[in-house]
């Protein structure tokens, strides 16, 4: 019986854990889907800030990347990281329409991953 209980706790912990990593993904995709859009915004107005917002970006990114791949495969997370390195060189470029285009891309990429990563039926088989 022990042994039962055991196993049920390790189930459940495992569970929990999986569920709070599918959480916080959801949470920190969109927010970085937010902060990308922003610096799009930025842009507009005054592209030294956005470049500095992006660098931020890039920065933040990276850190959450390992973590990231302890659950997600890495493909798509180097085409994020790409798609967000991108945008940032159109940028300092002066390229808009590049720039505009490179932004949305790594938006959409971002907010695919949280998307792909949910566990729906269609996900699961």
């Amino acid at each position: 019986m022990r042994r039962l209980a055991v196993i049920g706790t390790l189930l459940a912990l495992i569970l929990a854990a999986g569920i709070f990593s599918l959480c916080w993904l959801q949470s920190y995709t969109n927010r970085l889907a937010g902060d990308l859009e922003a610096a799009a915004g930025t842009a507009e107005t005054d592209p030294a800030q956005a470049l500095e917002q992006l660098a931020a970006i890039e920065e933040d990114w990276s850190r959450a990347e390992r973590k990231i791949g302890l659950f997600v495969h890495e493909s798509p997370l180097r085409r994020i990281g790409e798609a967000i390195a991108a945008s940032a060189e159109w940028l300092r470029l002066g390229e808009e329409t590049e720039f505009r285009a490179a932004v949305r891309t790594a938006a959409y990429l971002v907010r695919d991953l949280a998307r792909q990563e949910m566990p729906t039926l269609k996900n699961i088989f």
